[in-house]
């Protein structure tokens, strides 16, 4: 399809043409996400194949009319168990291709394929001071929801610190056991998982038109596929009810293959009728020695959480995580 001066083509995620849509994307976050962890191709890759919590991605290239330069692209998810009623776009200009109405060109492209199917709201994320929010509030878009990214630096992390906490938790969450796995979520676990990722649904969102996502053992499994073929590993701890042998909390971090030392922050929750009883603290704190003792070459942690969400805010404080920047979710409807 063209589009002005460019051609705007749906590709295959394991087409050859991905390679150079990556080299793209990555001088743009050079530029657009200078201080977070650098994207790897195989992660990048993956992404584009599996999609962000089990919900498909769409990739869309815009090269020159004449086909002889890649200017930019687009992913855009349309989401499949929750949220039908948006699409989520990430837009992609090369820094050097800039200022001459590509990224308003895709943009009205992705906007198309959000109305056509069926759905009212185009939305989007940028970091806060970034060519990306201001292209955000040029369309028009509102800003909708504000995000703390926090990163941990293992080297100043103090162990008696983190001892301490760990046991401060443990006190308050007397009745309650923990519990660690690395990789899939073992089939004993699996029914007591879906419940706490779907418990995350009532965590604040601030004024963002975002539906809770709802769970199940199936999805749960999908997810998983998308680790197996980016080779990224995942850490999970779990905090067990004695009493009832529920799962009652869960917190999850993942280092990929290619980390640049660098972990992500996955989900954390409790289940609401646990809360009270500092599970969160116990399960992140206890999370550090582990990550240091299995991934020694892991040098920072990032996690982001809304700006509202002051109880996880506070516990990442704790823990020694510093504010690295905000991030904001733009929405905009489609007409």
């Amino acid at each position: 399809m063209l589009c002005g001066f460019m051609l705007i083509e749906r590709v295959d995620p394991r087409a050859d043409d991905v390679r150079q849509f990556f080299d793209v994307y990555a001088a743009a976050q050079k530029v657009d996400d200078p201080h977070g962890p650098p994207t790897s191709y195989t992660d990048f890759r993956g992404r584009l194949i599996w999609g962000d919590t089990g919900d498909p991605m769409q990739t869309w290239l815009g090269w020159s009319d004449d086909r002889s330069r890649l200017l930019g692209g687009y992913t855009l998810m349309l989401p499949k168990y929750d949220n039908p009623h948006l699409g989520w776009v990430e837009p992609v200009v090369h820094p050097e291709e800039r200022r001459r109405g590509h990224g308003r060109t895709l943009a009205d492209h992705a906007r198309a394929q959000v109305r056509e199917s069926g759905r009212r709201l185009l939305a989007a994320g940028a970091v806060e001071g970034s060519p990306g929010l201001a292209f955000c509030d040029a369309l028009g878009a509102e800003r909708a929801s504000i995000e703390h990214r926090n990163v941990l630096d293992l080297a100043d992390v103090d162990e008696a610190h983190i001892a301490g906490l760990l046991a401060e938790a443990r006190e308050a969450a007397g009745g309650y056991s923990v519990l660690s796995w690395i990789g899939e979520v073992p089939k004993e676990h699996l029914d007591g998982v879906a419940p706490l990722l779907t418990a995350i649904s009532d965590a604040p969102v601030d004024q963002l038109e975002w539906q809770g996502e709802a769970w199940s053992p199936e999805r749960v499994r999908a997810v998983e596929k998308s680790l197996t073929d980016t080779r990224a590993r995942r850490y999970t701890i779990v905090a067990r009810h004695d009493a009832s042998g529920v799962l009652a909390g869960l917190t999850q971090l993942y280092v990929s293959e290619e980390h640049y030392g660098w972990a992500g922050q996955g989900h954390t929750a409790v289940l609401p009728e646990h809360r009270g009883h500092r599970l969160g603290l116990l399960m992140k704190a206890a999370m550090l020695p582990w990550l240091r003792e299995q991934e020694p070459d892991v040098r920072r942690v990032v996690t982001t959480n809304a700006e509202s969400n002051s109880y996880m805010l506070r516990v990442n404080h704790l823990l020694g995580y510093r504010l690295l920047d905000r991030w904001f979710s733009c929405q905009l409807e489609v007409g």
